[in-house]
């Protein structure tokens, strides 16, 4: 998609953080747009979250979350760098000038962020539990059963069905 955007031959499509650092000079060409209303008025976008995991069978849960808390503060000096083209995970990364000195960046956290919700949100607000259902195993076996037509479209629905079930059992 780069290519596309740097070439001027995408007009829309998804932005990511640090879309200009990848594609090179645009010469100010690539703005975030408004988010588009629906025929209600209601406004909503897809966010793909980053899938990082943590075992509960650890031998020590609060090492694993003091680790995991740990790393994800030193992406700090990737978005420094201006390497990152994901969410920031900390308010305080929002906060850097490398981040808040981007227009572009502000407005993905400002007017996207809060709307956004993975495929299968219901809710109101994005959290860490959606993980296993929008990348869980019962979507990747649905999706290689649709791929491969391993199955009729009941068959499959019903399958991953019982999967996501299972998931929101546990």
């Amino acid at each position: 998609m780069s290519a596309q955007w740097k070439d001027g031959k995408a007009g829309y499509g998804l932005f990511q953080v640090n879309v200009p650092q990848r594609v090179g000079d645009t010469s100010g060409d690539l703005l975030v747009a408004d988010p588009i209303k629906g025929p209600h008025g209601d406004k909503a976008t897809i966010v793909f979250p980053n899938n990082i995991m943590m075992y509960t069978n650890t031998p020590s849960q609060d090492a694993s979350e003091e680790f995991l808390v740990y790393y994800l503060g030193q992406l700090k000096q990737l978005w420094q760098k201006k390497l990152m083209s994901a969410l920031p995970v900390f308010k305080s990364i929002t906060e850097i000038p490398e981040f808040a000195n981007d227009p572009n960046n502000v407005k993905i956290v400002k007017d996207w962020q809060p709307i956004a919700k993975t495929f299968a949100a219901q809710g109101s607000r994005l959290n860490a539990n959606l993980a296993a259902l929008d990348g869980g195993q019962a979507l990747n076996q649905f999706s290689q059963t649709i791929i491969t037509g391993k199955a009729d479209a009941k068959t499959a629905l019903q399958t991953f069905q019982s999967g996501l079930e299972s998931v929101l059992k546990k």
